[in-house]
């Protein structure tokens, strides 16, 4: 049995090995190539390499047999794994150590104490980044909009998921250090000419230098922005502004709306990432195994809206397929797009789209009280603004837990809390929130959140595959929660509906022979107890902006319009914009440059 300190020493060596590796070939060449020390230089550089490359085979064995490891920093990430995040850091800084001392020492050495030569050279390393760093991004979230990106750098956010800083900067970067210290040896190698005896070196670094590298960094940032869909997205932003909101935005302020004279409940589920695929291949999914066996029974003994005649959910649109903006889009039937009025919105986000009224702002206005319940901080994604503007929300998050004793303060998974302890604490609290009545209530959960999303302690282990497990996991606990539910004196007059925030990222969960595209995939919804007729529910072609209309509705709301914001009033049959403009007319239309659009975000609350 391998001990820690061996295990240490093991990765240690590995990890030493891996970033070396590229010092030692340039070792070899500077061997080969200068006159002096030769003897020294044979004693100390052939061993080493040698040691180094069965270092670097036994790393690549590891890489054969976990064929989820699939570059260098995976591995050496990977074989850090029992290790705790200290020693993780400390392999980063030695590496980090090696590629400076390559970056200045082999600079210094071939142009001297050029200024010059180490700035262009060190430009590689911004270009190298994003270009490897996208083509990693698309390969682990496939679907990942650019209207998403857009939305993260411009959007202040706190609560990020580690993992997901080590999925894509830190392993980038590693990756990324490795690549440049290879180029560091393409353009700064000596060739070396053997004639009659004789070496002659032949120095090419600055001529290769100064024509290569331009060439190269500007290749690695068109392949950046072809990958990452940024030439797209500047193209449709380049047409002239669209009236698209002008004609078929319906505002739900200028709408009378009204509700029973005994005002009905309504909690909502957001669960994450909660789609068709992960269905059995009969339901329209993409699996053998039924991961979500309860869910299944729900979607066929409730009312589901679907593009098909069996369970199936709403396409998804730009500016949707992220969490808050699937919120944004299920809420409110507006899309979440940042790129009309590039960063003037940093200064506007103590308010959000406070000119597109909500299921918030209407139930707030017909007297509910509304609350918000999720594991991560508030903060994250804008969702505290959100809220706080669409209407007077009593928030739930994992400070609030921490800060009141539901967890212990240095406790932190996943995103904060996992899903199990979510439901756990709103059972401890929604007997004494849903005293008074009408109340909104809202659920959002993260476990099924990429990357692989989280495996909780207490979740059986039935299937070959973490994410499988997860499924069906989330599952059981829906299933617990709704019966929880069921169970309380307030159920027979209230609404539940289930929701899928957006479709699932990652592609390496769908089998081979399964589209993994956003074409045959849609987010699920579920309206449980509701007053909706179900009669126009199937093989109907719709959006997230179709759900706000449907959640009024399926809470006996009332209105004398055909919908609400770019939703249409699927329960009483009238078409939606996809059905009266076609899927790929809605498409191109909405990331496009609109006045209209624009005053939903700066109107005065």
């Amino acid at each position: 049995m391998t001990t820690p300190f061996l295990l240490l020493l093991r990765n240690a060596a590995i990890t030493l090995g891996i970033s070396a590796l590229p010092m030692l070939i340039y070792s070899a060449f500077n061997f080969y190539c200068r006159g002096t020390r030769q003897k020294l230089k044979r004693i100390l550089v052939l061993p080493s390499a040698t040691i180094v490359l069965l270092l670097f085979l036994f790393s690549i064995y590891e890489t054969l047999k976990h064929e989820s490891l699939r570059t260098c920093a995976d591995v050496f990430l990977y074989l850090c794994e029992e290790m705790n995040i200290k020693f993780i850091a400390a392999a980063l800084v030695i590496d980090t150590g090696l590629i400076s001392i390559m970056k200045f020492g082999i600079i210094d050495m071939y142009f001297g104490k050029s200024n010059i030569s180490k700035a262009a050279l060190s430009l590689l390393l911004f270009p190298l980044f994003l270009m490897y760093g996208s083509f990693r991004f698309k390969e682990l979230y496939a679907i990942v909009p650019v209207e998403q990106l857009i939305f993260h750098v411009m959007m202040p956010e706190t609560g990020a998921n580690f993992n997901m800083l080590y999925e894509i900067i830190i392993l980038s970067a590693l990756d990324t250090a490795l690549l440049f210290s290879a180029l560091i040896l393409i353009f700064s190698v000596n060739l070396t000419l053997k004639k009659t005896g004789k070496t002659i070196c032949l120095n090419t670094g600055k001529k290769v230098q100064y024509i290569a590298e331009p060439v190269f960094a500007a290749v690695c940032i068109v392949l950046f922005f072809i990958n990452m869909g940024f030439s797209a997205y500047i193209v449709s932003h380049s047409k002239p502004p669209s009236t698209f909101y002008e004609e078929y935005y319906i505002d739900p302020n200028s709408v009378e709306i009204t509700f029973p004279k005994r005002k009905r409940n309504l909690i909502v589920i957001l669960v994450e990432s909660l789609e068709t695929g992960f269905l059995t291949r009969e339901n329209g999914g993409a699996f053998n195994e039924h991961l979500m066996p309860q869910i299944e029974t729900l979607l066929k003994t409730n009312i589901n809206f679907s593009a098909s005649n069996g369970p199936g959910g709403a396409y998804q649109l730009p500016g949707t397929g992220w969490s808050i903006a699937g919120i944004t889009a299920q809420y409110s039937g507006v899309p979440l797009n940042l790129g009309f009025k590039g960063n003037d919105y940093g200064k506007l986000f103590k308010q959000f789209l406070p000119g597109a009224s909500s299921v918030g702002d209407i139930l707030y206005k017909a007297g509910y009280k509304t609350y918000f319940f999720l594991g991560a901080e508030i903060k994250f994604g804008g969702l505290d603004k959100y809220f706080a503007t669409h209407k007077n929300t009593i928030i739930y998050d994992y400070n609030y837990f921490s800060g009141n004793g539901y967890i212990p303060k240095d406790y932190y998974v996943w995103w904060g809390i996992e899903d199990r302890k979510v439901y756990a604490f709103a059972k401890d609290i929604i007997p004494e929130i849903t005293k008074a009545e009408p109340f909104f209530i809202t659920i959002e959960t993260a476990d099924t959140h990429p990357p692989a999303m989280y495996l909780d302690a207490d979740a059986l282990e039935i299937f070959n595959s973490r994410q499988k497990n997860v499924l069906y996991s989330m599952d059981s606990q829906l299933s617990n929660f709704l019966a929880y539910l069921a169970e309380q004196p307030f159920y027979e007059n209230t609404t539940i509906v289930v929701l899928g925030d957006h479709l699932y990222m990652e592609s390496d969960i769908f089998p081979n022979d399964f589209n993994s595209g956003i074409s045959n995939r849609f987010p699920l919804n579920i309206f449980i107890n509701s007053l909706l007729n179900g009669r126009y529910s199937k093989n109907r072609l719709f959006s997230h902006f179709d759900i706000f209309p449907a959640i009024i509705e399926s809470i006996g709301g009332s209105y004398d319009a055909p919908g609400l914001g770019l939703g249409r009033s699927m329960n009483k049959g009238e078409r939606t914009l996809l059905e009266l403009l076609g899927v790929d007319y809605v498409n191109n239309v909405l990331p496009q440059k609109s006045a209209y659009y624009n005053n939903l975000w700066t109107a005065v609350d």
